[in-house]
Formats: structure tokens, C-alpha cells, sequence
């Protein structure tokens, strides 16, 4: 009796360290799970694996993979019809985006020319400790595209010029977006602008198109504008994407953790007013419908994301 207890131990401890390596073993095939973060009004987007954000709208889901800093998929699933692959390859001396393996359009990089907003080296004017905190008070309010802003050259308490919080009693935990003369600016809630700012250039064109798309879907109303939004959305996101490529730099987070970008009241209102059409023709040649939105943002498009402006066709100029 006393052998058969000592043996029946022996096999309980077995049978622990089985199950023991068991479990490690399938834990390290175990998937990670990333949360999905709020971007806006019902898109939200999720880390599926290193490279690789899915992006949900209402009326389908983006894949924005990121191969590399000059190559960019973008897998588009609508809710109806097939799924569409847009790459963006920046390599060379033009971009390329190509839609299912079909050329849609060739953009000279010549044409896009980044301007970011450089702070003054306050170094330079030889100022003690405390007198380079005071120097805070250089901070300034102007008024910009008819809206109210703030600037501080040397970047101590605003690292680049937004719109001023105080003035229009902007929560940094809420997007906030407000329509200039010629330029929707547009700002991303803390959450989500922590979120973004670790994401590589390319993911965060994807989905700045993305969200792009849900405005035009909502203007839209109804199922049908979340479907032709979200089109609109794969299609703005990848030249958009294209046009940032590698140069987004900087401090894309102000002093309130907020992220804030631009784009032009113009392209906005042409996709609104052209949305059906260029779904429909997206349904039947979505290459065609690239090259056709491309070329309409190269005449009606602006382009600022945090301290830099990648295009403007406007001629509004940088804050």
C-alpha cells in the first residue's frame, strides 16, 4: 500500500509537468491581442501583429500593412463586392500606387515639398535656467485661415501652432474639429493621439483617409454613405499616404498630448459632392478611381499633419 501511494505521487507530479509544459508551449503560440482604439465617429482601429493595422468602418475594414518605410499595402473589405489591394511604393524618384496589381498613378516626389515648423534654439540667446522658462511668455495668439491660434517660436509650451484651447474651450479628451476659410483643421483626442504617434507615417495616412471617409459616409447618411464612405476612405488614405511617405517628423503631439492635422475645404467639399460617381466608378475600374481623386487633390488639396505641411495647392501657407 505504502509503494502504491508512493508510486500514485510520482505519477501526480508526472502529470503536473506535463500539463505544466503544456501550457507554455501553447502560450507561446498564442496570437497577441491588441485593443482597438476610438478615432472617431464609428471608425476604430486595432494593431493586428507588428506591421500590420486593421482599421473598421461602417461600411467595411482596412488592412494597412507596412511592409517597409517606402512600401505600404492597403487591403480594402468592403461590406459588399471584393476585397481591393492598393500599394504604394515610394522607392524611387516618383510615387507609385498601383490597385490590384494595376499602375493608377505616378506622383513626382519634385512635387511634394515638406515644410515643417523649426522652433528657435533658444540656446543661442545665452539665457539662464530661469529666464528660459520666462521665455514661455513669448507664446503668441494670431488669427490664421479664420481661426484663432497659438505659436511659440521656441517650442517650450506649444510645440507647433494649433488652434488655441482656451479660446474655444477645446477638451484635450474629445476630438475637436472646426472649418477655417479654405482649411478643416482637425484634432485627435489624447487616447487615440498616443495611439497614433506610435504608429510608422504610413499607417497614419491609412487612416486619416480612413476617417476622411467617414466624413464624406456621414454627410451621406444612411448604410449607403457608410459603404461609399468607407470606399472613399481606402482611396484618400492611399495617396494621402503616398504624398507623407517617409517625411513625417517632428513632434506630431502638441503640449496637451493632442495630434492635429489640416486638409483642404476644397477636396473635402469635391468628395461630397462627387462621391457617388466615384464610387461607382470605384466599383468597376478603382484604379481609375485613384488617378481621378489624386489628380483633383493635386489642384484642390492641402495637407499639414502636426508641425509639417506636405502639400498646398491653396495657397494658404503654414501657420
Amino acid at each position: 500500500m505504502k509503494a502504491e501511494n508512493s508510486l500514485f505521487g510520482r505519477r501526480w507530479l508526472s502529470a503536473g509537468a506535463v500539463l505544466i509544459i503544456l501550457l507554455l508551449f501553447v502560450s507561446s503560440l498564442a496570437v497577441p491581442v491588441y485593443a482597438s482604439q476610438d478615432v472617431s465617429s464609428g471608425v476604430k482601429v486595432s494593431r493586428v501583429s507588428d506591421n500590420v493595422y486593421a482599421v473598421v468602418l461602417p461600411g467595411g475594414k482596412m488592412l494597412i500593412e507596412t511592409v517597409s518605410k517606402t512600401f505600404t499595402r492597403i487591403t480594402f473589405i468592403p461590406q459588399t463586392g471584393n476585397k481591393t489591394v492598393f500599394e504604394i511604393d515610394s522607392s524611387g524618384s516618383e510615387v507609385v500606387m498601383k490597385v490590384n496589381g494595376k499602375e493608377a498613378y505616378r506622383l513626382p516626389k519634385e512635387k511634394i515639398k515638406p515644410v515643417t515648423f523649426t522652433v528657435k534654439p533658444i540656446q543661442t540667446r545665452n539665457l539662464t535656467p530661469q529666464a528660459q522658462v520666462q521665455a514661455s511668455s513669448y507664446a503668441y495668439n494670431y488669427w490664421w485661415d479664420g481661426v484663432y491660434f497659438i505659436k511659440d517660436p521656441y517650442g517650450i509650451d506649444v510645440p507647433y501652432p494649433h488652434p488655441d484651447y482656451y479660446f474655444y474651450g477645446i477638451s484635450p479628451r474629445s476630438s475637436w474639429s472646426i472649418r477655417g476659410y479654405k482649411l478643416y483643421h482637425y484634432k485627435f483626442d489624447s487616447s487615440t493621439s498616443n495611439f497614433l504617434a506610435g504608429l510608422p507615417p504610413n499607417a497614419i495616412g491609412g487612416l486619416i483617409g480612413a476617417v476622411i471617409g467617414g466624413i464624406i459616409g456621414a454627410r451621406i447618411g444612411g448604410p449607403q454613405g457608410g459603404i461609399v464612405g468607407a470606399a472613399i476612405g481606402a482611396i484618400v488614405g492611399t495617396f494621402i499616404t503616398g504624398i507623407i511617405g517617409a517625411y513625417l517628423t517632428g513632434p506630431l503631439l502638441d503640449e496637451h498630448q493632442c495630434m492635429w492635422w489640416w486638409i483642404s475645404n476644397a477636396f473635402i467639399d469635391w468628395l461630397s459632392a462627387n462621391a457617388w460617381w466615384l464610387y461607382t466608378i470605384y466599383a468597376v475600374n478603382p484604379a481609375l478611381a485613384v488617378s481621378i481623386a489624386s489628380s483633383q487633390f493635386l489642384t484642390l488639396g492641402y495637407l499639414r499633419i502636426g508641425p509639417t505641411t506636405f502639400y498646398d495647392a491653396v495657397g494658404v501657407g503654414n501657420p
